[in-house]
């Protein structure tokens, strides 16, 4: 395994977490290798054992390394007790469920540091490629492939025409009626938030608008935190900024990936949508 980058104070935390999400991932594979049984959370989300006993084997090793802090997880109850805190992670064991169920191989692990309601550290892992994005606001964002060596990596100038990160699945009907107000583009289909923010981060994509009620913190804290380690911003799809350990942990405002640039060109399209959103 290749030496981390020069994360500066954050070492520590972004060792365990890089650790963390990488061996979550083979667990990930080898479940993937045998797709367990579909099961269904209260509300009709999908769930399995896979996402289970991820959350298990990160929430073990972060708390193992940092008991005093706070940790809110897809697959835990949210006994409150992060409201007094200043530090929380943020983990979602297996961003991309239905994807992993269904046998497509693009799911991820994001495990996200917040500090004081603002992303600081972000991993972002996609279990079938063995790639691994780390990003520390201030510092920097790397991805690597397989334990190898970090690379840097930065948002790229947008494209003509953009390119859209958007999910494998059928487009609802808000983001059809973002498309009409968007100029020339291109899709580019993705599962898992995580790896769509990814592609942004990278440079393979311009913009990735979740334009959506249901996602929650732990879908947004890691790539959030990548995604601005590269140069980019994440927002909501009115161009307001994103608190962390908020109460309500919904990010009812949908989540928009963008360059700075970019985010200026669309902000007469995000005050538009938000008339209906």
């Amino acid at each position: 395994m290749s030496e981390l980058p020069d994360v500066g104070p954050l070492a520590s935390e972004a060792a365990t977490a890089v650790a963390a999400s990488e061996e979550a991932g083979v667990l990930l594979r080898r479940h993937f290798a045998d797709l367990p049984p579909p099961e269904e959370k209260v509300g009709g989300e999908p769930v399995s054992i896979a996402d289970r006993e991820s959350d298990d084997l990160i929430r073990a090793r972060l708390l193992g390394v940092f008991p005093a802090d706070a940790l809110l997880t897809e697959e835990a109850p949210d006994d409150g007790a992060r409201a007094n805190k200043d530090r929380v992670w943020i983990v979602d064991p297996l961003d991309g469920t239905r994807d992993f169920l269904a046998g497509v191989p693009e799911f991820a692990v994001h495990v996200g540091l917040a500090r004081e309601g603002a992303p600081v550290l972000g991993v972002v892992h996609c279990p079938p490629t063995a790639r691994t994005w780390l990003g520390v606001p201030g510092r920097g964002a790397w991805a690597r492939d397989g334990g190898g060596e970090w690379s840097p990596i930065r948002v790229h100038e947008p494209a003509d025409p953009l390119r859209i990160a958007v999910t494998r699945r059928g487009l609802g009907s808000r983001t059809r009626q973002l498309r009409t107000l968007l100029p020339a583009h291109v899709l580019v289909r993705s599962g898992s938030a995580g790896l769509k923010a990814a592609l942004v981060a990278d440079g393979g994509c311009d913009v990735y608008p979740a334009v959506t009620r249901v996602m929650k913190e732990w879908d947004l804290c890691a790539p959030h935190a990548v995604v601005a380690a590269a140069g980019g911003v994440c927002t909501d799809l009115g161009g307001g900024s994103i608190t962390y350990n908020a109460p309500d942990v919904r990010a009812s405002r949908g989540f928009l990936v963008t360059t700075p640039a970019l985010l200026e060109r669309l902000r007469p399209i995000l005050a538009e949508m938000a008339k209906t959103f």
